[in-house]
């Protein structure tokens, strides 16, 4: 373009980057492997020979063209520093792929014949909000007119639905003529949110069956500022006239919130306010739990999960029940790769005891040991639960 009379010309060209994922790998294995020896929590690498394990594995990378096999490799390399928060994966998703849609329901596997029949419907989903016919016992013979044969699923007459409205042909339970029902399917996941929340509330319904009603219930999804939030509603909203609490962290993968979840649950009541004519407004602290509680643990307590329940009852909060917990208390940082869909962490800092102890495989033993069986959890019971309850009654002098 010409400045002074504002005259311009095209110019072909074109630009041009060469693609090498394998010397990609190559790339990112060397600045990982240097990544880890200059911020693993532990300097002595848990007494790895890290040179010896970067020659090991490297001899492999001239074999590999699929960053699935590329994740594989580094998988095994980090492996042999045996420590938390080290898992390799590869991300990849395509919104053009099959997504099964779903519609909240649970299905009986040893049905023989046409259709699919219902084992449960999941509170909440499509098919309980849709009512009708849609309970346990019913048979779906058709979605949108597209018969289920005997030996088919229902699952590829869902696939990309999700969304959408679908008219189901269902045989009630009671054996009375098939029926049409319309609902919207729900996303792909969106089961497992249900069956969570259901999980929760018949937790809660334990307690109150097996406490008479004395104690509240709250579970601890995560170690971030929802599943905080959500504690503090459980107990002090519906739960705060119970005489104590059982705290469950059960299945919780982590975040970070030992410290104020610690704070939340060492409340003591010591004065409050009062109106001239008596009225007594309660006790301080208000924002705080300041009765008696008990805490569930259980293996899958996980990273900020596993440090907590040690915070419990180093701090003498309650009694602890469940399961042995690994040791896997450290902070994590995951830098962006050169590949994207590569992650890739190092856990940099590690939780330590005052006395020079990492938390880093060392296993938290609760003080009551209860383990939940395949059968327990079949027949609809909850051992640890029941041990927890039982415990926190023997606390409040029962």
């Amino acid at each position: 373009m010409q400045v002074a009379g504002g005259a311009s010309t095209q110019t072909p060209f074109q630009l041009r980057a060469s693609f090498d994922p394998v010397a990609e790998m190559r790339y990112i294995f060397d600045h990982h492997w240097r990544f880890v020896q200059s911020k693993f929590y532990d300097a002595a690498l848990h007494g790895v020979d890290w040179t010896a394990m970067r020659d090991a594995y490297a001899k492999y990378l001239p074999h590999l063209t699929h960053w699935e096999d590329f994740v594989t490799l580094m998988n095994e390399l980090r492996g042999e520093l045996n420590a938390s928060h080290m898992g390799a994966r590869f991300d990849h998703d395509n919104p053009g792929w099959d997504s099964t849609a779903e519609l909240g329901l649970y299905y009986d596997t040893a049905h023989a014949g046409a259709g699919v029949k219902i084992a449960a419907t999941l509170p909440g989903g499509p098919a309980a909000l849709a009512r009708g016919p849609l309970g346990a016992g019913a048979v779906i013979l058709a979605v949108d007119g597209v018969e289920i044969g005997p030996e088919q699923d229902i699952h590829p007459l869902l696939n990309r639905m999700a969304g959408r409205k679908l008219r189901l042909t269902v045989a009630p339970a009671d054996g009375g003529a098939a029926v049409d029902v319309t609902l919207r399917a729900a996303a792909a996941g969106s089961d497992g949110e249900l069956a969570y929340h259901a999980w929760v509330e018949t937790r809660r319904a334990m307690v109150l069956d097996l406490s008479g009603g004395r104690l509240g219930y709250t579970h601890v999804r995560r170690m971030m500022d929802d599943s905080y939030r959500q504690v503090y509603s459980d107990l002090m909203g519906r739960d705060r006239d119970k005489e104590g609490a059982i705290v469950d962290t059960r299945f919780n993968f982590g975040g970070n919130l030992h410290d104020q979840l610690s704070a939340f649950l060492t409340g003591t009541r010591h004065s409050g306010l009062v109106t001239r004519n008596g009225v007594d407004l309660g006790t301080t602290p208000y924002l705080r739990w300041a009765k008696p509680s008990a805490l569930l643990m259980n293996t899958w307590n996980y990273s900020d999960a596993s440090v907590f329940p040690y915070y419990y009852m180093r701090e003498g909060m309650g009694p602890a029940v469940g399961d042995r917990v690994p040791g896997t208390g450290t902070a994590v940082l995951r830098p962006d790769q050169l590949e994207k869909r590569v992650v890739l962490g190092v856990p940099q800092l590690g939780f330590r005891t005052v006395e020079g102890d990492f938390f880093e495989n060392r296993e938290i033993v609760p003080d009551e040991v209860v383990h939940t069986s395949p059968e327990a959890m079949l027949s609809g019971r909850d051992p640890q639960l029941e041990a927890a309850v039982a415990a926190l009654l023997r606390a409040l002098g029962e």
